[in-house]
């Protein structure tokens, strides 16, 4: 089982072996904001978060030791958030919310991991828990 322990300096990302009990923290993610901010690839062996860093939001692929850390996503001033992996690995649905314009809602949009292909969703929603095939 991974999941996230929130921490003083973000969100502790770790892996309990549910037989033995046995706990493997991997990584902070350097964040202090809700446990949608991250999600782990179907494959198990890559996770994609929100960080906010030097006062800039982004999307951020790793392994799930941390390491080989990648920018995926960025949109200058308004903040992409709550990645969630496509069953078969290759997407990621964010949630974009226009922090200049306060009357625009927030939409998704879907991003493939391999070639950065955009396509918006225009919806407004928070975040996503589960995708249907």
């Amino acid at each position: 089982l991974i999941y996230g322990v929130n921490v003083e300096s973000g969100i502790s990302l770790r892996k309990v072996d549910i037989a033995s009990g046995a706990v493997t923290e991997f990584f902070v993610i350097p964040n202090q904001r809700a446990y949608n901010d991250f999600s782990i690839a179907p494959d198990g062996n890559r996770v994609a978060y929100h960080a906010r860093e030097n006062l800039s939001d982004a999307i951020y692929i790793s392994d799930l030791d941390g390491s080989n850390r990648r920018l995926f996503a960025q949109m200058g001033t308004w903040v992409v958030t709550a990645p969630f992996w496509s069953p078969d690995g290759n997407w990621l649905i964010v949630v974009i919310y226009p922090t200049d314009r306060p009357d625009q809602p927030t939409e998704m949009a879907l991003v493939n991991v391999s070639d950065c292909r955009i396509h918006p969703m225009p919806l407004n929603v928070q975040s996503v828990f589960g995708w249907i095939q």
